[in-house]
Formats: structure tokens, C-alpha cells, sequence
């Protein structure tokens, strides 16, 4: 008998209305709307480039024939204040190195050109025979480089003769963006690692009447060192995650 009601209910006039109604256009044309917004999500996430970008230390310098200066002998490093750029004539002091019994060794400019300290050692800092403490480049610029500082966990993101794109502030606060190309990579201390980057062939990072100028100063910098289609970037990083 209760099965016999059921069949009386879903038989009458009321529910044989209800089911024979014509879906809404948006019920009935739903699941196509939303498959083209997916597909359309997807295809534009094929063609849009996420660029991967790393926060570090930059600092520009000259590509020209120099020389290094070296400490030959240990002792603590005295006079030690010129200023990166500064032009020396050949022979001329910069400064000197004292033993402990007291003597001194002075050390001489090689050459005549431009100072610029390694930036290892200050004045009153302890050296070590073959550390290199600076280097004298010639007045005329034969071309430029950059050299960025890693720590290990962001080298493996960055490989020899890999394209990069330097960003940094100008004196303007507008970002200046510069392309160029991972040259080398060098270990320094304290899981520390040095990249060189080369601008494109037959061209420079900046106008070589600015160069001295900017020269030497370390600053703050984003390198972008891959720009992979969104969707390779998340499918990629959901892999990573798991």
C-alpha cells in the first residue's frame, strides 16, 4: 500500500509539471560555459610567461686588462683607504701592510689606472701571503660586467650561459632593466657563490660615459633568470610541493 502511494505521488499532475519543465538556459548551458572558461584559463596560461626572479647583490665593474695586488706576507693591513675609483699613477702608495715584530711592507700601485679594493679586508684587518687586496684598472673601458652574490640554495636556479635580465634602480627610482648572459660561476666563502654576467654581444649594460660612476658600488638587484609559460610554472611547482 506505501508503495503503491509513492507511485500515485510521483505520477501526479504537479511532479509530471515540475519534470517536464525546460531547464533554466544558464542549468542547461552551464557545464559549456564552464568548460570554455577552463579551456580558455588554460590556453591563456599557455601563452603568458611567469618570470622567475631572484632578490640578491649586484655590483657593475669594467672588463679591462688589470692588475691585482696580493699581500705577500701575513700581517695587519694599515693605511687602507682609498676609494674605489680613485686614480693612482704607477708606483704610487696605497698603503702598507705591518708585521707583528712591528716593520712594514709598503704596497705600490702596478700600474697607473683606477683603485678598486676587493672588498675582503678594511683597514686594520688581518691579511694572509696570496690574498688579493685590490686591483688597478686602466683609464680607458674596454667593456662591462656584473657580478651577482648566491647563497647555495638560489645557485641552483642560475647556470653557465644561461640568459638572464638585470633589474635595478636608477637615480630616478625607475627600474632599469639590462640583458645579459651567466658567464661564470665562482665558490667564495661561507656557501657563497659569485656569478658573472656578460651584456649581449656587441653591446653594454649603461652609456660608457656613466660607467665610472656606477662602477664598484654594490646595490640591490632582481635578476630574472627564467620566464616559463604559467601553466609549465604551477604544474611544475604542484610536482615540487609533493
Amino acid at each position: 500500500q506505501m508503495t503503491r502511494k509513492k507511485t500515485e505521488s510521483i505520477r501526479s499532475e504537479s511532479v509530471q509539471e515540475i519534470l517536464g519543465k525546460v531547464p533554466n538556459v544558464f542549468i542547461l548551458w552551464g557545464n559549456t560555459v564552464v568548460f570554455v572558461m577552463v579551456l580558455g584559463i588554460l590556453v591563456f596560461s599557455y601563452f603568458i610567461r611567469y618570470p622567475v626572479k631572484l632578490e640578491t647583490k649586484l655590483e657593475f665593474l669594467p672588463i679591462s686588462k688589470s692588475e691585482k695586488v696580493y699581500a705577500t706576507i701575513k700581517g695587519i693591513l694599515n693605511q687602507w683607504s682609498l676609494q674605489n675609483g680613485q686614480v693612482v699613477e704607477k708606483e704610487a702608495f696605497l698603503g702598507r701592510i705591518i708585521w707583528e715584530d712591528g716593520t712594514s711592507l709598503e704596497l705600490k700601485s702596478p700600474m697607473a689606472g683606477k683603485f678598486y679594493a676587493s672588498g675582503a679586508f678594511g683597514d686594520d684587518d688581518l691579511v694572509h701571503e696570496n690574498d688579493l687586496l685590490c686591483s688597478i684598472l686602466p683609464l680607458e673601458i674596454q667593456g662591462q660586467k656584473a657580478f651577482i652574490k648566491m647563497s647555495s640554495n638560489l645557485k641552483s636556479k642560475v647556470v653557465v650561459g644561461q640568459e638572464v635580465e638585470i633589474m635595478v634602480k636608477g637615480n630616478d627610482q625607475e627600474d632599469k632593466v639590462f640583458s645579459g648572459y651567466v658567464d661564470n660561476i665562482s665558490s667564495e666563502s661561507n656557501d657563497m657563490y659569485l656569478a658573472r654576467i656578460l651584456p649581449v654581444k656587441g653591446t653594454n649594460f649603461f652609456g660608457i660615459e656613466n660607467s665610472w660612476e656606477i662602477f664598484g658600488h654594490e646595490q640591490n638587484a632582481t635578476i630574472i633568470v627564467d620566464k616559463p609559460r604559467v601553466l609549465e610554472y604551477f604544474f611544475f611547482s604542484t610536482l615540487d610541493a609533493f
